[in-house]
Protein backbone atom coordinates (compact mmCIF):
# COMPACT_ATOMS: atom_id res chain seq x y z
CA UNK A 1 0.00 0.00 0.00
CA UNK A 2 1.69 3.26 -0.98
CA UNK A 3 0.06 4.93 1.68
CA UNK A 4 1.73 2.29 4.53
CA UNK A 5 4.22 3.95 6.79
CA UNK A 6 8.15 2.27 5.57
CA UNK A 7 8.46 1.42 9.60
CA UNK A 8 5.07 -0.56 9.62
CA UNK A 9 6.17 -2.23 6.23
CA UNK A 10 9.53 -2.98 7.64
CA UNK A 11 8.46 -4.22 10.96
CA UNK A 12 6.45 -6.96 9.29
CA UNK A 13 8.70 -8.34 6.47
CA UNK A 14 11.38 -8.18 9.53
CA UNK A 15 13.66 -5.83 7.19
CA UNK A 16 16.26 -3.88 9.31
CA UNK A 17 17.29 -0.19 8.95
CA UNK A 18 19.09 0.51 5.70
CA UNK A 19 21.30 2.16 8.17
CA UNK A 20 22.30 -0.60 10.18
CA UNK A 21 22.21 -3.26 7.48
CA UNK A 22 24.83 -1.46 5.44
CA UNK A 23 26.91 -0.90 8.62
CA UNK A 24 26.45 -5.16 9.21
CA UNK A 25 27.80 -5.49 5.54
CA UNK A 26 30.86 -3.25 6.19
CA UNK A 27 31.96 -5.50 9.67
CA UNK A 28 31.56 -8.47 7.44
CA UNK A 29 33.78 -7.12 4.49
CA UNK A 30 36.27 -5.81 7.07
CA UNK A 31 36.25 -9.06 8.80
CA UNK A 32 37.13 -10.78 5.40
CA UNK A 33 40.04 -7.94 4.30
CA UNK A 34 41.38 -8.73 7.88
CA UNK A 35 42.40 -12.69 6.88
CA UNK A 36 43.61 -11.64 3.56
CA UNK A 37 45.65 -8.52 5.09
CA UNK A 38 47.71 -7.15 8.22
CA UNK A 39 45.50 -4.82 9.44
CA UNK A 40 46.66 -2.10 11.66
CA UNK A 41 44.08 -1.51 14.58
CA UNK A 42 46.23 2.11 15.51
CA UNK A 43 45.41 3.69 11.95
CA UNK A 44 42.27 4.69 11.61
CA UNK A 45 40.20 4.15 8.67
CA UNK A 46 37.44 2.43 7.74
CA UNK A 47 38.20 -0.60 7.76
CA UNK A 48 39.60 -0.35 11.32
CA UNK A 49 36.46 1.35 12.32
CA UNK A 50 34.57 -0.89 11.31
CA UNK A 51 36.33 -3.74 12.55
CA UNK A 52 36.89 -1.74 16.24
CA UNK A 53 32.93 -2.13 16.09
CA UNK A 54 32.55 -5.66 15.39
CA UNK A 55 34.98 -6.40 18.29
CA UNK A 56 32.34 -4.47 20.40
CA UNK A 57 29.45 -6.52 19.50
CA UNK A 58 31.90 -9.99 20.50
CA UNK A 59 35.23 -10.23 21.38
CA UNK A 60 36.07 -13.05 20.63
CA UNK A 61 36.12 -12.59 16.78
CA UNK A 62 38.98 -10.73 17.26
CA UNK A 63 40.86 -14.22 17.61
CA UNK A 64 42.38 -15.56 13.96
CA UNK A 65 40.04 -16.69 11.30
CA UNK A 66 40.14 -19.71 9.51
CA UNK A 67 39.95 -17.85 6.05
CA UNK A 68 43.34 -18.91 3.96
CA UNK A 69 44.54 -15.50 2.31
CA UNK A 70 44.56 -17.44 -1.10
CA UNK A 71 42.25 -20.13 -2.21
CA UNK A 72 44.15 -23.32 -2.63
CA UNK A 73 43.93 -25.31 -5.94
CA UNK A 74 44.28 -29.52 -5.09
CA UNK A 75 44.59 -31.22 -8.92
CA UNK A 76 46.79 -33.68 -7.64
CA UNK A 77 44.53 -35.33 -4.87
CA UNK A 78 46.47 -39.01 -3.90
CA UNK A 79 42.98 -40.48 -1.86
CA UNK A 80 39.63 -41.30 -3.08
CA UNK A 81 36.66 -39.55 -1.86
CA UNK A 82 33.91 -42.22 -2.18
CA UNK A 83 30.07 -41.58 -0.80
CA UNK A 84 28.21 -44.91 -0.60
CA UNK A 85 24.76 -45.70 -1.83
CA UNK A 86 24.31 -48.42 0.34
CA UNK A 87 25.30 -50.90 3.35
CA UNK A 88 26.87 -53.50 0.80
CA UNK A 89 29.21 -50.80 -0.63
CA UNK A 90 30.25 -50.33 2.84
CA UNK A 91 31.43 -53.82 3.20
CA UNK A 92 33.19 -53.63 -0.12
CA UNK A 93 35.57 -51.11 1.42
CA UNK A 94 35.27 -52.13 4.98
CA UNK A 95 36.75 -55.26 3.55
CA UNK A 96 39.08 -53.57 1.33
CA UNK A 97 40.56 -52.07 4.07
CA UNK A 98 43.54 -52.93 6.27
CA UNK A 99 42.82 -50.73 8.92
CA UNK A 100 39.59 -49.20 9.03
CA UNK A 101 38.56 -45.86 11.09
CA UNK A 102 35.32 -44.15 11.97
CA UNK A 103 35.09 -40.81 12.90
CA UNK A 104 32.37 -37.79 14.30
CA UNK A 105 32.11 -34.35 15.83
CA UNK A 106 29.16 -33.46 17.86
CA UNK A 107 28.35 -29.81 18.97
CA UNK A 108 26.16 -29.06 21.75
CA UNK A 109 25.00 -26.25 24.41
CA UNK A 110 27.93 -27.11 26.62
CA UNK A 111 30.52 -27.18 24.13
CA UNK A 112 31.81 -29.26 21.20
CA UNK A 113 34.23 -32.51 20.37
CA UNK A 114 35.61 -34.68 18.24
CA UNK A 115 36.26 -38.48 18.25
CA UNK A 116 37.43 -41.57 16.49
CA UNK A 117 37.28 -45.29 16.97
CA UNK A 118 40.12 -47.64 15.74
CA UNK A 119 38.56 -51.05 14.60
CA UNK A 120 42.61 -52.54 14.23
CA UNK A 121 43.03 -51.25 18.13
CA UNK A 122 39.38 -51.34 19.19
CA UNK A 123 39.65 -48.24 20.72
CA UNK A 124 38.08 -44.58 21.25
CA UNK A 125 39.82 -41.81 20.59
CA UNK A 126 38.29 -38.05 21.99
CA UNK A 127 39.31 -34.43 21.84
CA UNK A 128 37.42 -31.45 23.42
CA UNK A 129 37.67 -28.27 20.83
CA UNK A 130 35.67 -25.48 22.93
CA UNK A 131 32.38 -23.67 22.46
CA UNK A 132 33.04 -21.83 19.10
CA UNK A 133 33.74 -24.71 17.30
CA UNK A 134 31.02 -24.94 14.60
CA UNK A 135 29.81 -28.83 13.18
CA UNK A 136 31.69 -28.78 9.95
CA UNK A 137 35.25 -27.96 11.50
CA UNK A 138 34.45 -30.62 14.82
CA UNK A 139 33.52 -33.10 11.63
CA UNK A 140 36.99 -32.12 9.52
CA UNK A 141 38.95 -32.12 13.22
CA UNK A 142 37.70 -35.54 13.54
CA UNK A 143 39.48 -36.64 10.24
CA UNK A 144 42.47 -34.30 11.17
CA UNK A 145 42.65 -36.25 14.48
CA UNK A 146 42.10 -39.65 13.07
CA UNK A 147 44.82 -39.21 10.23
CA UNK A 148 47.28 -37.87 12.65
CA UNK A 149 46.60 -40.98 14.84
CA UNK A 150 47.33 -42.92 11.19
CA UNK A 151 50.63 -41.20 10.69
CA UNK A 152 51.94 -41.93 14.01
CA UNK A 153 51.29 -45.61 13.92
CA UNK A 154 53.29 -46.32 10.60
CA UNK A 155 50.66 -48.26 9.09
CA UNK A 156 50.67 -51.13 6.35
CA UNK A 157 48.50 -51.92 3.70
CA UNK A 158 45.37 -49.89 2.68
CA UNK A 159 43.38 -47.49 4.90
CA UNK A 160 39.39 -46.37 5.14
CA UNK A 161 38.41 -43.46 6.92
CA UNK A 162 34.69 -43.38 7.58
CA UNK A 163 32.92 -40.41 7.85
CA UNK A 164 28.81 -39.58 8.17
CA UNK A 165 29.53 -35.55 7.48
CA UNK A 166 28.73 -34.85 3.43
CA UNK A 167 29.90 -31.89 3.98
CA UNK A 168 33.37 -32.97 5.57
CA UNK A 169 34.22 -35.09 2.28
CA UNK A 170 33.22 -32.69 -0.03
CA UNK A 171 35.42 -30.04 1.29
CA UNK A 172 38.78 -32.87 1.67
CA UNK A 173 37.57 -33.87 -2.10
CA UNK A 174 37.23 -30.36 -3.48
CA UNK A 175 39.17 -28.36 -6.20
CA UNK A 176 39.33 -25.81 -4.35
CA UNK A 177 40.35 -24.53 -0.52
CA UNK A 178 39.37 -21.62 1.64
CA UNK A 179 39.96 -23.24 5.23
CA UNK A 180 43.03 -23.47 6.70
CA UNK A 181 41.98 -26.20 9.24
CA UNK A 182 40.11 -28.45 5.55
CA UNK A 183 44.02 -27.78 4.07
CA UNK A 184 45.51 -28.73 7.48
CA UNK A 185 43.24 -31.52 7.25
CA UNK A 186 44.09 -32.27 3.44
CA UNK A 187 47.69 -32.17 3.61
CA UNK A 188 47.57 -35.31 6.50
CA UNK A 189 45.52 -37.20 3.93
CA UNK A 190 48.15 -36.63 1.62
CA UNK A 191 51.34 -37.39 3.74
CA UNK A 192 49.30 -41.06 4.56
CA UNK A 193 48.67 -41.42 0.66
CA UNK A 194 52.33 -41.32 -0.23
CA UNK A 195 53.02 -44.43 1.52
CA UNK A 196 49.48 -46.27 2.09
CA UNK A 197 46.37 -46.53 -0.36
CA UNK A 198 44.02 -44.43 1.73
CA UNK A 199 39.60 -44.03 0.80
CA UNK A 200 37.43 -41.46 2.88
CA UNK A 201 34.58 -42.82 2.37
CA UNK A 202 31.26 -40.93 3.47
CA UNK A 203 28.09 -43.56 4.56
CA UNK A 204 24.87 -42.62 5.85
CA UNK A 205 24.61 -41.67 9.43
CA UNK A 206 22.26 -43.97 11.57
CA UNK A 207 23.14 -47.14 9.98
CA UNK A 208 23.90 -49.28 12.22
CA UNK A 209 27.77 -49.61 11.82
CA UNK A 210 29.22 -50.09 15.21
CA UNK A 211 32.09 -48.09 14.35
CA UNK A 212 29.99 -44.93 13.94
CA UNK A 213 27.75 -45.29 17.26
CA UNK A 214 31.19 -45.29 18.89
CA UNK A 215 32.32 -42.32 17.28
CA UNK A 216 29.46 -40.68 17.81
CA UNK A 217 29.47 -41.63 21.50
CA UNK A 218 33.19 -40.50 21.73
CA UNK A 219 32.64 -37.22 20.09
CA UNK A 220 29.54 -36.98 22.37
CA UNK A 221 31.98 -37.45 25.88
CA UNK A 222 34.17 -34.82 24.17
CA UNK A 223 31.70 -31.85 23.85
CA UNK A 224 30.94 -32.52 27.49
CA UNK A 225 34.39 -32.12 28.88
CA UNK A 226 35.86 -28.15 29.65
CA UNK A 227 38.71 -26.65 27.77
CA UNK A 228 41.70 -25.91 29.68
CA UNK A 229 43.19 -23.18 28.08
CA UNK A 230 42.10 -20.22 26.05
CA UNK A 231 38.67 -20.12 23.65
CA UNK A 232 38.77 -20.57 20.70
CA UNK A 233 40.49 -23.53 20.65
CA UNK A 234 40.07 -22.94 16.28
CA UNK A 235 40.69 -20.31 13.91
CA UNK A 236 37.26 -19.10 13.52
CA UNK A 237 34.86 -19.68 10.57
CA UNK A 238 32.88 -16.96 8.79
CA UNK A 239 29.55 -18.32 9.69
CA UNK A 240 30.43 -17.31 13.55
CA UNK A 241 31.01 -13.95 12.21
CA UNK A 242 27.27 -13.60 9.97
CA UNK A 243 25.96 -15.66 12.74
CA UNK A 244 27.00 -12.87 15.40
CA UNK A 245 25.60 -9.98 12.60
CA UNK A 246 22.83 -11.44 12.44
CA UNK A 247 21.96 -11.64 16.05
CA UNK A 248 23.13 -7.88 16.27
CA UNK A 249 20.53 -6.92 13.26
CA UNK A 250 17.79 -8.67 14.80
CA UNK A 251 18.63 -6.80 18.46
CA UNK A 252 19.00 -3.15 16.54
CA UNK A 253 15.77 -3.90 14.68
CA UNK A 254 13.57 -4.89 18.36
CA UNK A 255 15.17 -1.44 19.66
CA UNK A 256 14.62 0.53 16.46
CA UNK A 257 10.81 -0.60 17.30
CA UNK A 258 10.05 -0.51 20.58
CA UNK A 259 11.76 2.75 20.84
CA UNK A 260 9.46 4.48 18.07
CA UNK A 261 6.31 5.96 18.93
CA UNK A 262 5.02 6.23 15.53
CA UNK A 263 2.47 3.36 14.22
CA UNK A 264 0.41 2.74 16.63
CA UNK A 265 -1.87 0.31 15.73
CA UNK A 266 1.12 -2.19 14.61
CA UNK A 267 2.76 -1.02 17.57
CA UNK A 268 -0.13 -2.95 19.09
CA UNK A 269 -0.42 -5.84 16.81
CA UNK A 270 3.13 -6.64 16.55
CA UNK A 271 5.29 -5.95 19.72
CA UNK A 272 8.25 -7.19 18.34
CA UNK A 273 9.72 -8.18 14.73
CA UNK A 274 9.22 -11.47 13.86
CA UNK A 275 10.33 -13.58 11.09
CA UNK A 276 7.45 -16.12 12.00
CA UNK A 277 4.79 -13.64 11.06
CA UNK A 278 6.53 -12.54 8.21
CA UNK A 279 6.14 -15.54 6.43
CA UNK A 280 2.58 -16.46 7.62
CA UNK A 281 2.02 -13.17 5.50
CA UNK A 282 3.91 -14.37 2.53
CA UNK A 283 2.19 -17.34 2.21
CA UNK A 284 -0.90 -15.18 1.86
CA UNK A 285 -3.01 -14.89 -1.34
CA UNK A 286 -2.10 -11.49 -2.89
CA UNK A 287 -5.60 -10.14 -1.74
CA UNK A 288 -5.39 -11.40 1.57
CA UNK A 289 -1.96 -10.10 2.40
CA UNK A 290 -3.19 -6.79 1.30
CA UNK A 291 -5.94 -7.01 3.59
CA UNK A 292 -3.82 -8.18 6.53
CA UNK A 293 -1.46 -5.46 5.93
CA UNK A 294 -3.82 -2.92 6.02
CA UNK A 295 -5.75 -4.51 9.21
CA UNK A 296 -2.02 -4.40 10.95
CA UNK A 297 -1.53 -0.65 9.69
CA UNK A 298 -4.37 0.86 10.01
CA UNK A 299 -4.57 1.63 6.64
CA UNK A 300 -7.72 -0.16 5.66
CA UNK A 301 -10.46 1.26 3.64
CA UNK A 302 -13.80 0.58 3.90
CA UNK A 303 -13.55 -0.99 0.46
CA UNK A 304 -11.20 -3.69 2.45
CA UNK A 305 -13.16 -3.82 5.73
CA UNK A 306 -16.77 -4.04 4.49
CA UNK A 307 -16.24 -7.24 3.24
CA UNK A 308 -14.48 -8.70 6.66
CA UNK A 309 -17.57 -7.38 8.47
CA UNK A 310 -20.34 -8.97 6.45
CA UNK A 311 -18.10 -12.24 6.61
CA UNK A 312 -18.11 -11.76 10.92
CA UNK A 313 -21.37 -10.71 11.40
CA UNK A 314 -23.26 -12.49 8.28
Amino acid sequence: MSTTPQAALDVLLSLPKLEDFIESEAMKTAFRLKAQTKQNLFVKDPHTEALKNLFAIDRVLEAPSDRLAKLSYNVDSKFEVIVTENLNEFFQHSTWAHSSYFTDGSVRDTGSGCGFYCMRESTTFSTPLGQTTTVKQAEISAIYHCACKVLEGEMVGNVAIFTDSLGAVKELGGFTVGSGLVMTCYNALQTISETNPLRLVWVKAHSDIRGHDLADKAAKVAALCTIIGPEPVLPLEYSRVKGVLSTWLKTRSTQNWQGSFTCGQTNFFVKNPSSELTRQLLRLPRDELRTAVGILTGHAGAWILNPCLNQIFG
